[in-house]
């Protein structure tokens, strides 16, 4: 599932839970195990398993017709995109840019893309003979800028595992992420039907902006 139906949330009695994988268009997984409170919406944390299954044929993601690299703006990196093998990292940038698909092209598999089948942006990261990484960036978002930040937050973060991660749902589909770091709320997730800072304060992350939350400290 690549989101919570808000029928699941109406049906369940109060106390009663919901657990279900999740999976983004990166495939970053995570299995969300969340309680029905008093006030009918569902929150918990993902669990620390580590689950892969095939997507639900509504959420997966559409597929690419073909990979056009270069072209756009250019800029430099020193971030390596191979940090996105790591599943952990794969959840935290999907967050970040999560109409992105990720492959990896080249010779080797040495090029990263980005690619969104909705808006038409693409991103490629590909490593020059003087190190770091030229990106190229076109289309109507910046896909890469958009994972790195979020990539960002993971590093400074020490890297958490998917289990740090919660989410809360209400009856009607809304919902916002949030992430628990030594006891308190910090890094969100991005939520693409309630502004974070609408959340309860409890649980508010502090680096969101209201209009697109993602994973990243505001400047």
């Amino acid at each position: 599932m690549r989101t919570i139906p808000p029928d699941w949330v109406r049906q369940v009695w109060r106390g009663g839970t919901i657990t279900t994988p999740m999976l983004g268009w990166m495939d970053g997984a995570a299995f969300a195990h969340l309680t029905i409170a008093g006030d009918g919406t569902a929150s918990g944390h993902f669990l620390p398993d580590d689950v892969y299954f095939m997507p639900a044929r509504p959420h997966a993601a559409p597929e690419l017709d073909r990979i056009t690299l270069g072209g756009g703006e250019m800029s430099r990196t020193d971030l390596d995109p191979k940090l996105l093998e790591d599943p952990a990292a794969r959840f935290a940038a999907q967050l970040g840019a999560p109409t992105a698909r990720l492959a990896w092209t080249g010779e080797a598999g040495e090029i990263a893309t980005l690619d969104d089948p909705v808006s038409g942006a693409h991103a490629d990261l590909q490593p020059p003979a003087d190190g770091g990484w030229t990106i190229h960036q076109r289309g109507p978002l910046r896909l890469w800028d958009d994972a790195a930040r979020a990539l960002s937050t993971l590093l400074s973060a020490g890297r958490p595992h998917q289990s740090e991660y919660g989410l809360t749902v209400t009856p009607e589909g809304s919902g916002h992420g949030w992430v628990t770091l030594a006891g308190r709320a910090g890094t969100c997730l991005p939520s693409q039907t309630q502004p974070v800072e609408s959340a309860p304060a409890s649980r508010r992350c502090r680096w969101c902006a209201p209009a697109r939350p993602r994973c990243a400290p505001a400047p």
